[in-house]
């Protein structure tokens, strides 16, 4: 019995390394085939269009460059080491660019699955295009200097860059797996969606604004708003500077520190937050401020005449600061101008002001 015992694992461990060994050669071996016959479906051409007012772009994989060039130039379409199934044609002024639903994941960085990297770049004329709809699986989105009426730019996994983009109306960026970074642009109402990755957005100008994340970094500088904004971060903290609010604000932060600085609110501002410290400073106020937090410090600073704003200030855990001085309870006139009111459960609550 105690032989048997001795002689079966060893054999398992010997039957199991050998059925590893089968399976990585049939996954390697798998990966030399998928790649040699893909690269046999693999071409490279350049078409040119004239008369094109819309593009809708459906593609599973690749890398897109959407750029802009001569006035009066023709649209030109460069396809890089692209699969033949890509379909590239002109119908009642839309460029249209689509391929067969198939995907060609590489999960693994062996030189076996090294597959060349399939890239379109469409060279616009210099004009303003009516709809551009971009949809893609997989692969990076380079935009830049592109004016256009609407604007749609969806991807599953893969980061997207975009600068100098000038839509007259609805701009909608959506994001499962990458990051977002718009810059020197502007737009009418903008909806921003970042699942998992970071949002970066800088020098923008926009009537109404969404922007939310599901997991990552969220950094927002020099954010120009005319109507509403309305910022929404699930995991992942939140950097914002130089922002302009002229009407309502909305901010949400369930797990992360969020830090405002050096911007102006006109409207109401309602802010909630979870877990994660809540920074204000240099804040010019014009309109009411709700802030409530479970978890977290908050810190307010704003610049203005102190008699212009009405406290009201509570946490069930922590202190509360006034200009640095320590104070039960914090409540002032109910008359003021303009109405604060802080609720926090767990952290301390300090508002300072500066003229």
């Amino acid at each position: 019995m105690n032989l048997l015992n001795m002689k079966f694992p060893k054999l398992y461990w010997i039957i199991s390394v050998a059925l590893i060994g089968v399976g990585i050669s049939n996954m390697l071996i798998g990966g030399i085939r998928a790649k040699a016959d893909r690269e046999k479906h693999l071409i490279s051409r350049t078409e040119n269009f004239e008369s094109i007012s819309d593009l809708d772009i459906n593609l599973t994989e690749g890398e897109i460059y959407l750029q802009k060039g001569e006035k009066d130039s023709v649209c030109t379409v460069e396809l890089i080491n692209v699969s033949d199934s890509v379909e590239v044609y002109s119908e009642n002024e839309t460029l249209y660019l689509k391929d067969e639903d198939s995907f060609h994941l590489q999960f693994f960085h062996f030189d076996v699955f090294n597959s060349a990297i399939s890239q379109i770049k469409i060279t616009l004329p210099e004009q303003e295009y009516q709809q551009v709809m971009i949809k893609l699986n997989i692969g990076n989105c380079y935009i830049s200097d592109l004016q256009c009426d609407i604007f749609n730019l969806l991807f599953d996994v893969g980061d997207c860059k975009i600068d100098n983009l000038q839509v007259q109306n609805d701009c909608n960026v959506n994001s499962g797996t990458g990051s977002i970074q718009l810059q020197d642009s502007h737009a009418g109402k903008t909806n921003l969606n970042c699942e998992i990755g970071s949002c970066h957005v800088e020098n923008f100008e926009t009537e109404y604004l969404e922007v939310a994340s599901g997991t990552g970094e969220m950094i927002l500088n020099h954010i120009t708003t005319e109507n509403y904004f309305n910022l929404n971060s699930s995991i992942g903290d939140v950097y914002a500077e130089n922002l302009i609010c002229s009407g309502d604000t909305s901010i949400e932060v369930n797990t992360g520190d969020c830090k405002i600085q050096n911007s102006d609110f006109s409207g109401t501002v309602t802010a909630n937050f979870n877990i994660g410290e809540a920074e204000f400073t240099n804040l010019n106020l014009e309109g009411n401020l709700n802030l409530t937090s479970d978890t977290g410090d908050i810190t307010l600073q704003i610049i203005g005449n102190p008699d212009n704003y009405g406290l009201n200030c509570m946490t069930d855990v922590g202190d509360i600061y006034l200009n640095h001085v320590k104070t039960k309870q914090l409540a002032t006139s109910q008359n003021a101008k303009y109405q604060i009111a802080i609720q926090n459960d767990i952290g301390d609550i300090e508002v300072n002001f500066s003229e």
